[in-house]
C-alpha cells in the first residue's frame, strides 16, 4: 500500500471548516425539506423554499465530499471546493447588499463568509496549489 502524503496544517483547518460548513448546510437544507412538507404543501413560496432546500443540500453534500476527498490531493477537488465556496461567497455577497439595499443588515449572511472566505484564501494560496500539483516541500 503505498504512503500518502501527509495533510499540511493548513489544509487540515481549511478540511474542518468545510466539514462545519457542510454539515451546517445539510442540516439546514434538511430542516427546510421537513418545513416544506409540514407546512407547506399548498403555498406558493412553498415551491421556491423546497428549491432552495435542495440546493443547498446538494451544494453542502458537494463540500462534504470534497473535504473527505482533500487528503487524497487530486486537483480536481481542489477545483470543485474551489468553485462551491466561490458560489457560497458570491451567494451570501449578494443576500448582504439586497438587506443593505431593503434597509436592513442582514446578520444571518455573515455565517456563510466567515467560512467560504478562510477556505477560499488557503485553496488559493500558491503553496497550496504547489501541493496539490505533488511538490513535497510546499507545505509545513
Amino acid at each position: 500500500m503505498a504512503d500518502r502524503p501527509r495533510l499540511p496544517k493548513v489544509l487540515s483547518a481549511v478540511r474542518t471548516l468545510m466539514f462545519v460548513q457542510s454539515i451546517l448546510g445539510i442540516a439546514g437544507g434538511v430542516f427546510f425539506v421537513l418545513i416544506v412538507a409540514l407546512f407547506g404543501a399548498g403555498d406558493g413560496g412553498a415551491g421556491l423554499l423546497a428549491a432552495f432546500a435542495v440546493i443547498s443540500t446538494a451544494v453542502a453534500v458537494t463540500l462534504l465530499a470534497c473535504a473527505i476527498l482533500l487528503p487524497r490531493r487530486l486537483p480536481r477537488v481542489r477545483v470543485t471546493a474551489v468553485a462551491v465556496e466561490g458560489v457560497i461567497t458570491a451567494t451570501a455577497l449578494i443576500g448582504i447588499l439586497v438587506g443593505l439595499a431593503d434597509g436592513s443588515f442582514p446578520l444571518m449572511g455573515i455565517v456563510p463568509l466567515a467560512f467560504s472566505v478562510p477556505v477560499l484564501m488557503n485553496l488559493l494560496r500558491h503553496d497550496v496549489r504547489a501541493w496539490f500539483a505533488g511538490e513535497e516541500a510546499a507545505l509545513p
